[in-house]
């Protein structure tokens, strides 16, 4: 058996099992009895509340009734069907789910039960009711209104039956509801008495069990706390006593000596595993150590093989190892290469330029190929392990990636000759030694680029260095300087030998060579007698002062170059400030050439621009008397000639001649005889060239590399100068243009209509251009026509307004026909000219189109030939495409403001019958507000009544007397069209208005018909003087008045309908809340009968009641 089954002993198991089955009797027992008791309450009070709720059900249809029977009442009053449908149909709805539910209810109980008589009668009440409501709708459709008042007293008379049948039940109801009290409280009473003994004798049951079990287990269970106290302190010998009985003192006993013993057994493991973990962090400190020497080895060396030789050394010597090889990818990474080894057979391998191919041989192979370490603690059971003769005893390898960032540079190759020779801990470390190497590795190679860069460099100054002191040389045309026989420095001509005469080809010569970083750039040569050789003292000297004399020369030349170079460009700065002062081009470019001239110490200087065809570069600058003969020859060169400055603007870059006399490219200038050496720089603006900068000089190789970067900043200074001076004058030519067209547009505009903007528009033109004579022409679409509706500069002004043109008629028809401009420079040989205007020979007609359509036509006629060129057009195309939008802005203002108007107006009419709440009110309210808006002079308001009868219930102007219409036939069937319909005055009015219509000069009416839910309920008239078209929008606008009317007279005849039905509402729950003040059967009906008379006001109020058996109509 498990202890679990045995921890419980047999004596207290039943000690448990009896208190449970104790207590379960006993309340087995009380519930009995307690269902017993209650189960005649509960049927009781099911037929109580039974009866209840179909006395409420009796009451709630008796209220339906009431209510359905004011309702009826007040449509009978209105005598319209529609309003009456509206008024009785939700409380026939209600009465119809009444009697559902009273259906319902009767099908659930059979006819033995008290209740079914009670409900027959009911269901029976509530269907005459149904009844009588639905006849009586139909009826009121049929406007059969007698015949819905005989059916309003058969309902006064089911309602008097419903009163007297609810009074019975409501007499019922109060009866069996005290007796159910009554013995609801007897039964109480007895529970209360049976529940009291039972929990007594229950409690002291339990509570003798419970002694009996405390001192049975309490006493043994404090002996075993005791042992457990001492153990918690500590003393882990401690063991406790079982005792045979109780058993369940006996198994906890059992159990605590188990857990000591597994307590001590567990303390002595984790000692042993403390002293295990110590040695580890020993052997590890070691390996550590190691590891740190080896890296300081390798940080301390900077050559790549000697870090390799080395670490390999340390590694075999730290580690005691077999063989340890470390292993670099080549260049292109298919190969890794064996680099240092520190045993017999590493060397060999060595010497042979042993490798492994990356990703397939061996186990280098994978981890050069993968980037992840591989170890073969037996290689003979590896698959991946490369068996390599020169290493005959290795049984385990270990191969870690040498590693920068994710890039692989080699490998560490570790081997012994002892199978599973690797802890993890060694792993770990050799990955440690790995990442080390693969560090120096790295600053090796980076070391090694940095020199090989500081070398490039240095070979890079030395180039510079030479260029710059050949071009020094050559600027100053001397080979070189000596010393006369009396101390003077004398030059040595370019065509003068430097080798010694032949009279003195036996003196001792000493030649030692000037260089600057490495290159030859002069020579020192010095000479004594023969008798007097060079001692070696001596030529030291002259060595040493050699270096400290290119040392010296360097620093001159540096320093006379960055001066030259800083006066040059502090030259151009000056230029391109003097020149950026002034937007005139003839004064800036005057200005420039000058300065070039005078601040860089050249010969000449000019500057060439490119004409219009690009053919020619023609000289706009240029200094000195030469330069001025050449600006009065107007001299030019070809762009891609033989010459210096056709070349730089042909290829947009410099060209220099540095000797003019061996050049193919150079043109000679008579005016400029004495030029040796010429330079052209491009002017360019981006990628265009638009001239060049051409300078001379007197001497050859006056130009060089650093003179043409130099010049070709000013150079392109000067470019965006004349850039901008150009496009300074187009810009002043452009705003003189926009001037006269702003002032065009802001005559124009200042105007309110299309006429009065155009003939502002045809002055201001005229102002301008006084020669022109200036005509717009109105486009109209529909008739295909041009009217002349402005002019100004004509001789016959008058006779020219008014006129209108068919499109394609003449050369402003042409215009208007294709919706293109025209432009005749001579229109006596235009055979589209028709002669108009005596004297015009130039003729400019421009369509003013606005978003594709054309809204009138600009004419310009002038009496010179040829008056009109491109830039005319363009100027007047932009000013038509202006007053084309200008034209529309004029319109779509005109329309805003009409519909501003009509929406003010539709505000107003809806403000003015929010205002009101009763539809003769809001009628006369609104019809003066709504005539004076359309411009009319009379106005009329109709309410329909019934059938086809209308009656005036508004008048404008005030003091019509209202009168019941009955409408013409064409007024009928006018507003049967359920839209605003225009009538003449004679069909739309009836005769005796007629002679207030012949007053006024009313020549049409408007009728806007008033519907409701597509059903006409009124309409207004308005008489108009005179005749007119209504656009699409003012029928919109006549159709949301007549909507917005109409709306308002239904949330007016609602008001009065709600305000009605509130009164009513009012009234029957002050009729409910005195009834309900008292519960004696007789007061209720007497406050019922007085409270009815009073509001119905009806002769005779009576409550009959029914004796047994009798039905409604026998009483």
């Amino acid at each position: 058996m498990s202890p679990q089954r045995r921890f419980w002993s047999p004596r207290l198991r039943t000690t448990l099992w009896g208190t449970g089955l104790l207590t379960l009797f006993v309340i087995a027992l009380i519930s009995g009895i307690m269902l017993y008791l209650t189960s005649p309450l509960r049927a009781r009070m099911y037929q109580v509340l039974q009866t209840n709720q179909y006395t409420s059900l009796f009451a709630q249809i008796h209220l339906d009734t009431v209510q359905a029977l004011l309702v009826t009442e007040e449509g009978y009053e209105t005598r319209q069907a529609y309003q009456y449908q509206e008024l009785v149909i939700p409380w026939a709805t209600a009465l119809a789910q009444d009697l559902q539910h009273i259906v319902n209810l009767r099908q659930q109980l059979g006819p033995e039960d008290p209740l079914y008589p009670y409900l027959t009668e009911l269901e029976q009440y509530a269907r005459d009711a149904v009844q009588i409501l639905q006849a009586s709708q139909r009826l009121a459709a049929q406007n059969r209104w007698e015949e819905v008042k005989a059916q309003i007293e058969k309902l006064h008379a089911l309602e008097r039956q419903a009163r007297t049948a609810t009074s019975i039940l409501l007499s019922n109801t109060r009866q069996q509801s005290a007796q159910a009290a009554q013995a609801t409280r007897a039964l109480l009473l007895r529970m209360l008495l049976f529940i009291g003994g039972a929990m007594v004798i229950m409690a002291a049951a339990l509570l003798s069990q419970v002694g009996l079990t405390l001192n049975r287990v309490v006493k043994p269970i404090e002996s075993l706390t005791t042992y457990l106290a001492r153990f918690a302190q500590g003393d882990l010998q401690v063991r406790a006593p079982e005792p045979a009985s109780p058993l369940e003192i006996h198994q906890l006993a059992h159990t605590f000596n188990q857990m000591a013993d597994q307590i001590m057994a567990s303390q002595m493991r984790l000692e042993q595993q403390v002293a295990e973990r110590t040695a580890s962090l020993r052997s590890l400190n070691k390996q550590l150590q190691a590891a740190a020497e080896v890296g300081r080895a390798v940080a301390s060396l900077s050559d790549l093989d000697e870090i390799l030789q080395e670490a390999t050394r340390l590694i075999a010597a730290r580690f005691n190892v077999y063989h340890v090889g470390i292993f670099l990818l080549d260049a292109s990474g298919t190969y890794a290469v064996l680099r240092a080894a520190n045993s017999e057979g590493g060397r060999r391998m060595l010497r042979r330029g042993h490798r492994l191919k990356v990703g397939e041989e061996g186990i280098v192979g994978y981890v050069t190929g993968t980037g992840r370490p591989r170890i073969a603690l037996d290689v003979g059971r590896d698959a991946v392990h490369f068996r390599n003769p020169d290493l005959p005893e290795t049984r385990s390898e270990a191969a870690l990636p040498l590693r920068i960032g994710n890039r692989v540079l080699g490998a560490l190759d570790v081997q012994s000759t002892q199978s599973a020779a690797f802890s993890r801990e060694e792993l770990n470390t050799f990955q440690f030694l790995a990442d080390l190497l693969a560090i120096a590795i790295h600053n090796a190679e980076l070391l090694r680029q940095s020199q090989e860069a500081v070398e490039e460099m240095r070979r890079a100054y030395a180039q510079i260095s030479q260029r710059g002191w050949e071009a020094f040389v050559r600027q100053r045309s001397v080979k070189g300087y000596r010393l006369d026989d009396q101390g003077h420095l004398q030059p040595i001509a370019e065509t003068e030998s430097t080798q010694p005469s032949p009279t003195n080809e036996s003196a001792q010569v000493l030649q030692v060579p000037i260089e600057v970083r490495g290159v030859p750039v002069a020579h020192l040569r010095l000479r004594k007698p023969a008798d007097r050789p060079w001692n070696a003292p001596e030529r030291r000297l002259v060595q040493e002062l050699s270096r400290r004399l290119s040392s010296a020369l360097e620093g001159a030349r540096l320093f006379t170059e960055s001066q030259r170079r800083a006066a040059q460009l502090q030259a151009v700065a000056e230029i391109a400030r003097d020149t950026s002062t002034t937007l005139d081009l003839e004064t800036l470019l005057r200005s420039a050439v000058e300065l070039v001239r005078e601040r860089f110490g050249f010969y000449h200087a000019s500057v060439f621009l490119i004409d219009e065809e690009g053919r020619y570069a023609e000289v706009r600058a240029s200094t000195g008397e030469a330069g001025a003969e050449m600006l009065r020859r107007q001299h030019r060169l070809a762009v891609g000639s033989a010459s210096v400055v056709g070349q730089a603007a042909a290829r947009g870059e410099p060209v220099v001649v540095n000797d003019t006399r061996h050049s193919e490219i150079h043109h000679p200038n008579p005016l400029l005889p004495e030029t040796r050496a010429e330079l052209a720089l491009p002017l360019k603006t981006v990628d265009t060239v638009i001239g060049a900068l051409d300078v001379q000089a007197t001497r050859p190789h006056a130009f060089s590399q650093d003179d043409v970067q130099v010049l070709q900043i000013l150079a392109d200074q000067l470019a965006v100068a004349v850039t901008n001076a150009r496009l300074f004058a187009e810009v002043q030519e452009h705003l003189e243009s926009h001037r006269k067209l702003h002032a065009i547009l802001a005559a124009a505009t200042a105007t309110l209509t299309v006429e009065e903007a155009l003939q502002q528009a045809a002055e201001a033109i005229h102002k301008m251009w006084s020669d022109l004579a200036v005509a717009f022409l109105l486009a109209n679409p529909t008739q295909r026509t041009l009217r002349v509706v402005a002019a100004k500069g004509h001789r016959q002004r008058e006779k020219a307004l008014g006129m209108e043109v068919p499109y394609g008629h003449g050369i402003t028809g042409w215009a208007a026909e294709h919706q293109e401009i025209v432009r005749s420079n001579r229109v006596q040989e235009d055979p589209r000219y028709i002669k108009g205007t005596p004297g015009t020979q130039s003729k400019l007609a421009i369509p003013l189109i606005y978003r594709d359509e054309m809204v009138a036509v600009m004419d310009l006629e002038s009496p010179r030939p040829g008056a009109f060129d491109e830039s005319d057009q363009e100027l007047f195309r932009t000013l038509a495409t202006s007053l084309a939008a200008v034209l529309t802005n004029i319109r779509l203002l005109e329309a805003a403001r009409r519909r501003a108007e009509q929406l003010q107006l539709l505000n107003e009419i809806s403000s003015i019958a929010a205002t009101h709440v009763n539809q003769v009110e809001l009628l006369q309210a609104v019809l003066p507000r709504l005539v004076e808006g359309l411009g009319g002079q009379i106005g009329g308001a109709l309410l329909r009544t019934t059938g086809p009868y209308y009656k005036i219930v508004a008048a404008y102007p005030p003091g019509a007397q209202p009168i019941v219409e009955d409408l013409s036939d064409i007024v009928a069937s006018a507003l049967a069209q359920k839209r605003p319909i225009i009538l003449p005055a004679t069909e739309g009015l009836p005769p005796q208005a007629q002679p207030l219509a012949q007053q006024k000069g009313i020549q049409s009416i408007v009728m806007l018909p008033l519907l409701f839910r597509e059903e006409l309920v009124g309409a207004l008239r308005i008489g108009l003087p005179g005749e007119r078209a209504w656009s699409d929008e003012e029928q919109r606008l006549l159709e949301q008045i007549a909507r917005q009317i109409s709306t308002s007279l239904e949330a007016a005849r609602l008001f009065e309908a709600a305000t009605r039905r509130a009164r009513r509402e009012r009234l029957v729950t002050e009729i409910t809340t005195r009834m309900r003040a008292s519960n004696d059967p007789q007061e209720i009906l007497q406050t019922a009968l007085r409270e009815l008379q009073k509001a119905l006001q009806a002769e005779i109020t009576q409550v009959v009641i029914l004796e047994n058996g009798e039905n409604l109509s026998e009483a």
